[in-house]
């Protein structure tokens, strides 16, 4: 499907939400690996990773040490781009499952690394 539209920048707003799940892990066939885990760790010393990624492979061990060693997040947090046009869907840029153990740097981090991805799409969607 093409669209068609003349080359002038098209406003768009950012939408953020977090909502609670159930706690569960499914396997992604295409990339081989595991969603729904929010980090290693337990208790005062765990922090959710909003990179983390549980690849498997063919290694019966790494599906067993992640359920003994990760958190299962019970929160997803989605932030999407909104292009106001109506021809131009929204747009899902960041997808994180969480269990809301965050400190400071975390949620300045996680900011600042939003405001690039924001200023990457605008640049690259809506303008």
């Amino acid at each position: 499907m093409f669209i068609s539209l003349v080359s002038v920048p098209i406003p768009c707003l950012a939408a953020e939400d977090e909502t609670g799940l159930k706690k569960i892990v499914e396997y992604d066939q295409r990339t081989d690996r595991l969603i729904g885990f929010c980090d290693k760790g337990t208790g005062s010393q765990h922090q959710c990773n909003p990179e983390l990624e549980v690849y498997i492979g063919s290694d019966l061990a790494k599906l067993k040490e992640a359920f003994q060693s990760h958190v299962i997040g019970g929160y997803a947090r989605v932030i999407l781009i909104n292009p106001l046009h109506k021809k131009l869907p929204a747009m899902v840029l960041f997808l994180q499952f969480t269990c809301n153990c965050f400190d400071i740097n975390d949620v300045s981090n996680q900011f600042n690394r939003e405001i690039q991805w924001r200023k990457l799409i605008y640049l690259q969607i809506c303008t």
